[in-house]
């Protein structure tokens, strides 16, 4: 029973108070006034289960017992809500623009393996989302690539239940139904109401517990093609939020992808990034100057032979783009725009897919 009938609301705002900077210490999250009425009711249920009945010996017993019940209270607090293929337009971006990229870069590099991070995996869901996402689509487009997905949250308890892979069934019920088969066994009898992830399913995803601001240790080594950080920088102020992304910058493949939650965004921070898509980022390449003095010295001075500038826009030239380097091209792609009298007909990589051009090899715009 609770019965904190006796405290004032100013004793139980000050043990709220101090509730939030421990759990911002231990995580790094900034809990606000706006996150205090949360506060409150999560701990009046720690409180009842402890039978302490009041904040005031609440928070006596926490400074007791600190480092066990710190882990405790660090899972009451921290938000869990996440479901399967939680923002869908994010494995639609993937489908339709990311995973050939993803694909070809593997090759590339002359490796088998895509390898992604959720960086905030809660309870599991979208490391599962993304299992069975890339299992589906690599076995019918790239079947000589595998993946692993390594997914980390300060929260033990999360982390706990998403090594077990054990879901209720209606938390499945709105995932995309090609993605479902085969892959989860529903139990029987009094277990029927939950489902687990097979084996095949489970041995591509690895959690560990780690808190994003002091991730370096397992980070070491490590270079991701994709990193979902979805639905957390909200809690982190913006010098926070510039660490963490920095850091997963230095461990995210120079073609990579940086998911953030579809609320969320960089603008306004100071790091070196370029959207792609709702909340999808990749790594900014800045141009040396004297190049991108050159490209456009030569656009200019081609407009010039070419035509008056009104002409331009009404009659642009068509351009065949030929640079080994893909950066290099996609430069000149956003350079040599109609606007400015081009439109870039075909891309190559080298002089010899230039002469194969009937072929599959030359990009035609």
């Amino acid at each position: 029973m609770f019965g904190n009938e006796g405290e004032s609301r100013d004793v139980v705002m000050a043990v709220i108070r101090e509730v939030a900077g421990i759990v911002s210490e231990m995580s790094g999250i900034q809990l606000g006034e706006r996150q205090y009425s949360m506060i409150e009711s999560r701990l009046k249920s720690r409180i009842i289960k402890l039978e302490l009945h009041t904040f005031s010996r609440y928070i006596k017993y926490l400074k007791r017992n600190l480092e066990a019940e710190s882990q405790t209270l660090l899972s009451l607090i921290t938000t869990h809500h996440t479901y399967f293929f939680r923002e869908f337009l994010h494995f639609e971006y993937l489908l339709n623009k990311g995973l050939k990229r993803l694909i070809d870069r593997t090759r590339a590099r002359g490796e088998k393996v895509i390898r992604i991070w959720s960086a905030a995996a809660s309870r599991g869901q979208e490391a599962y989302s993304l299992a069975m996402f890339f299992d589906f689509h690599l076995k019918a487009i790239a079947p000589d690539l595998t993946f692993e997905i390594w997914g980390t949250d300060v929260d033990p308890e999360s982390i706990a239940t998403a090594k077990n892979g054990v879901y209720r069934v209606e938390d499945l019920r709105q995932s995309p139904a090609m993605y479902l088969q085969d892959q989860w066994v529903r139990g029987k009898g009094d277990i029927s109401e939950f489902t687990k992830a097979k084996e095949s399913l489970k041995k591509k995803c690895h959690f560990k517990v780690e808190n994003l601001l002091k991730c370096e240790g397992f980070l070491n080594g490590k270079m991701f093609d994709l990193i979902f950080c979805r639905n957390v920088f909200i809690y982190f102020n913006p010098e926070q939020i510039k660490k963490i992304t920095n850091l997963m910058l230095n461990h995210l493949d120079p073609q990579g992808l940086l998911f953030l939650g579809a609320s969320e965004t960089l603008t306004g921070i100071d790091v070196k990034v370029e959207s792609k898509g709702t909340s999808v980022y990749q790594h900014r390449v800045d141009v040396p100057k004297d190049v991108l003095s050159g490209i456009k010295s030569a656009t200019a001075y081609a407009l010039g032979r070419a035509m008056k500038p009104a002409e331009a826009i009404s009659r642009p030239l068509e351009v065949l783009c030929v640079d080994d380097s893909g950066v290099i091209i996609s430069l000149l792609k956003k350079i040599l725009t109609k606007e400015s009298g081009f439109i870039v007909k075909a891309t190559a990589r080298n002089g010899l897919r230039l002469w194969k051009s009937s072929g599959p090899t030359l990009s035609i715009s």
